[in-house]
């Protein structure tokens, strides 16, 4: 069956300001009608090196929460590409610096409008941006999240440059940091450092054999957050990696997490 494009929600491009003076753009995806406040999720895209565009992503995956009365915005905040090399770069040996600052002003953005209702607003990612849901979940849990979903991000920045090939020695250095040298500082930026301060409900979704993000990162959060007694829903996929390679896995996966999202946002 195919969808109904004549359904479809465009974005709006928007900007929004940041505490240092910066303008991030975003792409900011409105259900048709709006007849109250309205759950909104923020969708952060992988890379950091990538760039958040206007297009049908995820299967359909922003259309079937609009669908369900639930807004997105995507932002591309620093680090993306598109805007320029230092806009790019600024992330660099940056993780949970710089980013995170521009997530949580862009939440600040949302409580802003009166069509948000800022109780029910959930945060989405995938590999670095799951390692965005991670740091927003536990680093800012004062935004008091309504939910959040992780698609095989890191939690640990130690473990996981420890884990990369050596192949990757120079790109992991570039990119956060030498896991000896600079330990402390990547514990610091690391979410499983605070994963006790997580009291969202959470969804965990992992490939038993991930290369670049072992399944590892993504047990060391959920062990931790169900002997606390928080909500964790975690999916493991045995038969896949970095990402699905499988259809019926990939629709699994985006299935489970927007009814997941529907539950808590909508």
């Amino acid at each position: 069956m195919h969808a109904d494009r004549a359904g479809f929600v465009g974005p709006s491009l928007v900007h929004y300001s940041t505490r240092d003076g910066h303008e991030v753009p975003a792409f900011l995806y409105r259900p048709v009608t709006l007849t109250q406040p309205v759950g909104v999720l923020l969708s952060l895209h992988g890379g950091p090196s990538w760039q958040e565009m206007p297009a049908y992503v995820y299967d359909g995956f922003y259309q079937y929460l609009l669908g369900h009365g639930i807004a997105v915005l995507a932002p591309n905040v620093r680090g993306s590409t598109g805007y320029g090399k230092s806009y790019q770069t600024r992330i660099f040996q940056d993780w949970g610096g710089v980013d995170l600052a521009d997530f949580a002003d862009a939440v600040a953005y949302l409580h802003g409008e009166q069509w948000v209702d800022p109780s029910r607003i959930g945060v989405f990612g995938a590999s670095y941006g799951g390692f965005g849901v991670l740091s927003c979940l536990s680093r800012l849990p004062e935004l008091n999240w309504a939910a959040g979903v992780d698609f095989y991000g890191p939690s640990n920045l130690v473990t996981l440059a420890k884990a990369s090939p050596p192949t990757w020695r120079k790109l992991v250095e570039a990119m956060f940091g030498d896991p000896d040298a600079d330990a402390d500082r990547l514990m610091a930026r690391s979410p499983v450092t605070y994963a006790d301060r997580i009291r969202a409900p959470l969804m965990v979704v992992q490939g038993a054999n991930d290369p670049r993000v072992p399944r590892a990162e993504s047990e060391q959060v959920v062990e931790r957050l169900r002997a606390l007694g928080v909500e964790v829903q975690y999916e493991l996929f045995p038969d896949e990696g970095h990402g699905f390679t499988k259809r019926e896995n990939q629709a699994k996966a985006f299935s489970t997490a927007g009814e997941f999202l529907v539950r808590h946002l909508g």
